[in-house]
Formats: C-alpha cells, sequence, structure tokens
C-alpha cells in the first residue's frame, strides 16, 4: 500500500512517537510511506531527526503551524492537496487536531479512497473557553463525513468524541498507543547509575513524573503535592522529566515551597532514554488536566512501577484503585499526597501494584501489536 501520515508537529510527544512507530513499521511490512508534517521547533525537543534517519519519505511543510492562521492554514492546506493528487496514495491517516482537519480535506478534495484519523486526544475540553471548545467540536464533525474510520487510542476517547456528536460508533476502532516494551522490561542503564546522574541516594523513595513542561500538564499540583509529604523530613525525591516553556515558573515554585533540594528537574531526555528513568524510580505520577492515555502510564507498568493519576480520559482504563495504583480527582492536591505517601511508606505494596500494572499491558501496547492492527484496518477498508 501507498499510505501518508500527516500530523501538525513533530515534538516529542506520545501522538509523535506514535505515529514513528506506525511509519517503521508500516515500512518494514513493504507498504510505501510518506510522513507530512510541520516545523517542529520549542524546549519540547523534536523528533524529526529520528523519523528522517529511516525510510520514510519525509516533507515537512513551513506553513503547518499548531495555532490558528487562516493565511498559513489554507496555504498547507493547498500544498498538502497538490502532495496528495500527485502521488495518489491509498490510505491516508491523520493526526492531531490541526493537522486531522486540513489533512482529511485535502484527501477527499484529492480523491484519496481511504482516509483514517487517529484521535491521541481531543482537542476540545473543559479547561478552555466556550467558544473555542464549540469551534473545535463543529470542525471536528464537519469532517466526520470525509473519514472512513477513527483510531481511538482509549475508550474514553471514543466516548467522549461519540457525545460530542462526531460520527457514529461503528467508525470507531480502539487500538492502543504502543511502545518498544522491550526497552523497558531490560533498562540498558542501571538505576544506581541513573541516580547517581541526577545526585539523588540510592535509598531514597523516587517519585517520577514525565511530560513537558506546559500548560494543563499538571505539575503545579505534583509539586504542591509534594511539598505536603515533608520531603526535608523524609527521604523521598521528585523527578520531573521533560522540558518546556514553563521550566521557569515552576523552579520558582519549588523553590517557594520549599521543597528545591529534593526536586530534580531532569530537562529534554532522549525517548531512548525514558526507560532507563522510570527504572530508577519507585512510582510513576500522572497529573495531567487532559491526555487521551498517558503513554507514560503503561511504560511505568512495563517496568513494574505502580501509578498515581488524575482520573481522567483514559486513565482509569489501567489505573486500578488498590491493584495498581490510585485514581484522584483532578487538582486534589490533598488526595494526591495521601495516595502518593502510601506508596512512599510500603515498598511491598509498591512491588505487587507494579507487577499487576505489568499483567495489564501485555501484548496490547507492544508497538508490534499495534502496528499489525491498524495494518489489519488498512487492508479492511482497502479491501485488500
Amino acid at each position: 500500500m501507498k499510505i501518508a501520515h500527516i500530523i501538525t508537529r513533530m515534538i516529542v510527544g506520545g501522538a509523535q512517537e506514535n505515529t514513528i512507530f506506525t511509519v517503521e513499521g508500516m515500512i518494514d511490512r513493504g507498504h510505501e510511506v510518506t510522513l507530512v508534517t510541520g516545523p517542529s521547533p520549542g524546549p519540547e525537543g523534536s523528533l524529526l531527526r529520528r523519523i528522517k534517519g529511516s525510510r520514510a519519505e519525509i516533507i515537512e511543510i513551513k506553513e503547518m503551524q499548531r495555532e490558528l492562521n487562516p493565511l498559513k492554514d489554507t496555504a498547507a492546506f493547498l500544498k498538502i492537496l497538490k502532495l496528495l493528487k500527485r502521488n495518489r496514495y491509498d490510505i491516508v491517516h491523520t493526526h492531531s487536531s490541526k493537522a486531522g482537519i486540513i489533512g482529511r480535506l485535502a484527501a477527499k478534495k484529492a480523491g484519496i479512497r481511504t482516509v483514517i484519523h487517529t484521535i491521541h486526544g481531543l482537542p476540545y475540553h473543559k479547561y478552555q473557553s466556550l467558544a473555542l471548545n464549540r469551534f473545535y467540536k463543529i470542525c471536528e464533525k464537519s469532517v466526520a463525513g470525509l473519514t472512513d474510520k477513527y483510531i481511538a487510542v482509549s475508550e474514553a476517547m471514543k466516548q467522549q468524541s461519540l457525545a460530542a456528536g462526531v460520527s457514529r460508533e461503528d467508525k470507531y476502532r480502539i487500538i492502543r498507543s504502543g511502545f518498544d516494551l522491550t526497552r523497558y522490561l531490560k533498562p540498558l542503564r542501571a538505576s544506581a547509575e541513573i541516580r547517581r546522574s541526577l545526585n539523588i541516594p540510592p535509598d531514597a523513595v523516587l517519585i517520577c513524573k514525565i511530560a513537558r513542561l506546559f500548560h494543563l500538564k499538571g505539575h503545579e499540583y505534583i509539586l504542591e503535592s509534594f511539598s505536603r509529604l515533608a520531603p526535608g523530613a523524609k527521604n523521598i525525591y521528585l523527578l520531573l522529566v521533560g522540558d518546556g516553556i514553563l521550566r521557569n515558573e515552576l523552579e520558582r515554585k519549588a523553590e517557594q515551597l520549599g521543597i528545591k533540594e529534593n526536586t530534580v528537574f531532569a530537562g529534554l531526555i532522549d525517548p531512548e532514554e525514558i526507560p532507563d528513568y522510570i527504572n530508577a524510580a519507585d512510582m510513576l505520577v500522572h497529573t495531567s488536566l487532559r491526555e487521551g492515555l498517558a503513554k507514560a502510564i503503561p511504560q511505568a507498568y512495563a517496568c513494574s512501577k505502580p501509578v498515581v493519576s488524575f482520573d481522567i480520559d483514559g486513565a482509569g482504563e489501567l489505573v486500578k484503585n488498590d491493584l495498581t495504583g490510585y485514581l484522584v480527582p483532578p487538582k486534589d492536591t490533598a488526595l494526591l499526597a495521601e495516595a502518593i505517601d502510601k506508596l512512599v511508606e510500603n515498598s511491598d505494596l509498591r512491588y505487587h501494584m507494579g507487577q499487576k500494572g505489568k499483567s495489564l499491558i501485555l501484548p496490547y501496547y507492544d508497538k508490534n501489536y499495534m502496528v499489525d492492527e491498524i495494518e489489519k484496518l488498512y487492508m479492511k477498508e482497502c479491501a485488500l
């Protein structure tokens, strides 16, 4: 098959890694794949370098940007339309909100037979203005008829999309967002080595959060909760993996809360090294306010680590209270601190919850399983 993937940008993130694994997996299975993307600047880091090392054709469209801009959006649409008409792909597979709208409009205009869109996270949510929320819903509804199949990374994404009136249930398939399980099951660097590099004592209880330092990622809540645990009196540390525009603000907040000495901002870590950092921790905490199903959760389970998460979107599909970790109401820093403290104080509980979590993700979150399921969907939709 001849396949084009279209995504707004290739920053370091779950949707982007999902796209890379799909592109590389389809090439390995003998398909011809093109990746169309916009520029990927910023402190979050870019994955373009990694994908450029693959056998995929990469086409970067400078007008494709995350922010709404009628002139640039129109230019991006026309460039993509010209590309799709020229190459006559069997399948166009879109990702993210901006590329999802522009890409699907261009694909149908170009006469592409099969158009698929993956919902990694919804563009409309309760933390935005009512006007913007309605605008995004109208946009998604307007291209629903141009979409042959939706892939949702969690049941929650499917149900929320249907509740917004986007398409019909029979148009949806749930395919979990996969990753390289082998790297998480078998770390390359010892936990002691990672801790030494971060100046974290080998016997400390290490709490880890992995996310861009960006709005709605909830770093302020984990910092507030961590301060409630009196880290100065306990041998506990907080590790924040990731970078972004809020770094300076969050570092100041850690200092104001009196937890600077026990909080480590690791900055931008190569995605290939993330498994080693999770393995060096004792638990993972996920405090984003919106996320389709954060890839960090199954990644933590692959490392046999328990998870404490805000009860948002698809988190409850993996985080089971008193079994694999704890779900906490969003923004509730008191309950978040209480849940974390239960794991801080009980190493046996951490171990058993981590083992149970691992049993839930095999094989559904393996990247090869994900690509197999996507390929089956492609072939069915193309009647091959």
